[in-house]
């Protein structure tokens, strides 16, 4: 459950999402800690030999697991608000670190499992819970949390995990920002940089442009003018070019069609040389990093349940299947939008919405 009933819905400040969690912060328009009344013995007891928690009894919840990074830097006991420095993750925050994956060192990506915990069907999965809270489909309520097997997929989960559904954080630190001083001007809504830019096309109203040059060129991939080839999410063709617009309408096509099916509708007019079938011309199907990024930038463009051009890399036909007797969608093929949500889907569907890149030199 939240703690903060549903007050911390920033998708990219984790900071202050966790300062409300925490109960340090009343609410959204709080510019601070509530400096003097919260006190560090409240919530751990840094004293306890090494096999004892950190975390006090009533506080042993993966959702304070990042306070134990903290510290009382000037011993006063209270917790002060240039103390609070690692917080857990907003859901913008993990989807950056998704998008700047192929850079990132093994150990802190979203999903680290190693090879061998990879073929192990207890192993292979793994939960990444953030600080953001979550009311959407289905009528669940919680935080969003990552399945990050999937790559970026997302949804609603509790922070009681049980017991066979390990699940994990990720501590984050704004660097830059805080200066190291118990300043009580500081504000929590100060943030960093977005990796991602967003503007509306002014040429086209409805079609929106992303800009992603904020990501270490080497997570990117090359430009394209036509339709990507089918690849999964462990692909060069997952990944974001340096500028790409949305299309300003939703396609739909003439019937249902699973994923397999779509998508190999688009192979085979290419490999006839002809246009996408789906798609305006200069358009094409977006990858599962593009839908997500139109799904968490502009959630407007992302109306109803669409189709992507990328493989799940643990499905039938991506690079690394698994046993379809396992559990968790084994035998679903590839990435779709559904329910407000990028995840995994045999549903079949008749809408996309398209997006083409922009040359940056």
């Amino acid at each position: 459950y939240s703690t903060s009933t549903g007050r911390n819905t920033d998708k990219l400040n984790g900071l202050l999402n966790t300062a409300i969690e925490w109960t340090l912060a009343n609410n959204t328009s709080s510019t601070g800690f509530d400096t003097g009344t919260k006190f560090w013995n409240t919530f751990l007891n840094p004293e306890v030999d090494n096999d004892t928690p950190l975390l006090n009894s009533s506080y042993q919840d993966l959702r304070y697991s990042c306070m134990v990074r903290n510290r009382d830097n000037n011993g006063n006991g209270r917790i002060d608000r240039d103390e609070i420095r690692w917080y857990t993750g907003a859901i913008n925050q993990l989807v950056g670190l998704y998008m700047g994956e192929p850079v990132v060192n093994s150990e802190a990506k979203l999903y680290n499992r190693t090879p061998e915990e990879e073929n192990q069907e207890s192993r292979w999965y793994q939960r990444v819970g953030t600080s953001t809270y979550y009311s959407g489909g289905w009528g669940y309520h919680g935080v969003y949390t990552v399945w990050s097997e999937e790559g970026i997929s997302s949804g609603s989960s509790e922070w009681s995990q049980p017991s066979d559904k390990p699940r994990t954080v990720r501590c984050l630190r704004n660097l830059g920002v805080i200066d190291g001083s118990s300043d009580e001007t500081y504000n929590l809504t100060k943030m960093p940089q977005d990796y991602i830019t967003v503007e509306e096309d002014s040429s086209e109203p409805g079609s929106y442009i992303f800009t992603c040059t904020h990501l270490n060129e080497n997570s990117l991939r090359y430009f394209s003018s036509s339709e990507l080839p089918l690849a999964d999410n462990r692909s060069v063709e997952n990944r974001l070019y340096k500028k790409f617009k949305s299309a300003p309408e939703v396609v739909t096509y003439g019937s249902n069609a699973d994923f397999m099916a779509f998508n190999n509708n688009v192979n085979s007019a290419i490999s006839d040389n002809q246009k996408n079938p789906y798609c305006p011309d200069g358009y094409r199907v977006p990858n599962q990093r593009e839908l997500s990024i139109m799904n968490f930038y502009v959630p407007s463009l992302i109306e109803s349940s669409y189709m992507s051009r990328t493989l799940w890399d643990f499905g039938p036909n991506g690079g690394h299947p698994q046993p379809t007797s396992w559990t968790e969608g084994r035998s679903k093929y590839g990435f779709t939008i559904y329910d407000g949500n990028v995840s995994l889907q045999n549903q079949s569907l008749n809408t996309t919405r398209c997006v083409k890149d922009i040359r940056v030199n």
